[in-house]
């Protein structure tokens, strides 16, 4: 099964992705190496079992490697939490980074957080 992970073909990813064996650490794995495989990350995307997993989607976003045609569009479904490791993740680009600040900007605050704590520096 390890061997299969090494491997980045777009087919054996996918079939992968299908196995019941397959855990979600396996693919954080996968789509965190680097350097990137732009087709591993495009496989992991199109599978909406493990995208929707917030770790898988962070993993993706985070990696400086992912294309920013899939990674950008994961932005909006992330929680504050993980917009705020976006936006000090200095490995990211520029632009998805200023992304990720904007989002958390026009997300209205939480009750019971002082404004001053909620500032990104």
């Amino acid at each position: 099964f390890d061997k299969l992970l090494s491997d980045p073909h777009p087919l054996v990813i996918r079939l992968l992705l299908q196995n019941p064996k397959m855990v979600e650490d396996d693919v954080v794995r996968l789509v965190a190496r680097r350097p990137a495989r732009a087709e591993v990350i495009a496989e992991v995307a199109q599978s909406l079992r493990w995208l929707s997993r917030s770790r898988v989607r962070l993993a993706i976003v985070l990696n400086p490697g992912s294309p920013p045609e899939i990674a950008m569009p994961l932005l909006p479904v992330c929680k504050r939490t993980e917009l705020k490791e976006v936006v000090r993740a200095t490995e990211s680009s520029m632009v998805l980074r200023a992304t990720a600040l904007e989002l958390l900007e026009r997300r209205p605050p939480i009750k019971g957080v002082d404004r001053a704590d909620a500032v990104l520096q």
